[in-house]
């Protein structure tokens, strides 16, 4: 285990290739991390793991250019007093030197779903996210 940075409360270690932010109170006097310190290195390995990991492209293809891929998204919007009253299309566009075999990073399509939720609840300003799914069954 490496520190690669420090400041006045945290250090932002390295180990097994994973560099990740941990409280200098997470670390033990003889070097080793505490079970919170491990909570938070078996996270951050896992987010590595997933942020790196290919996804297959969500659902058909619905629009495409020379350059990039377009899948269709589907919110379940509800009013703001809870009654369930709308499906939102987002499309979600993907680079094509971005995509290998059909399949994305899956930073990249956290990103991408997380780009279109901001878009759904922006353009329905008086509603709000109830599911998200790329099949419209609602």
């Amino acid at each position: 285990m490496e520190t690669i940075k420090e400041t006045k409360k945290a250090l932002r270690l390295e180990k097994d290739g994973v560099r990740f932010w941990i409280q200098k109170r997470w670390i033990k006097d003889d070097g080793q991390l505490t079970p919170a310190g491990q909570k938070a290195f078996k996270e951050a390995k896992d987010q590595q793991a997933y942020n790196e990991s290919l996804q297959a492209l969500p659902g058909p293809v619905a629009w495409e250019s020379d350059k990039a891929i377009g899948v269709d998204g589907f919110f379940l919007m509800a009013r703001c007093d809870g009654e369930v009253d709308r499906v939102v299309r987002q499309r979600l566009f993907f680079p094509k030197s971005q995509i290998t075999d059909s399949q994305v990073k899956g930073w990249l399509l956290t990103a991408k779903i997380n780009e279109a939720t901001d878009k759904a609840v922006i353009e329905n300003e008086h509603f709000s996210v109830i599911d998200f799914s790329f099949e419209n069954d609602f």
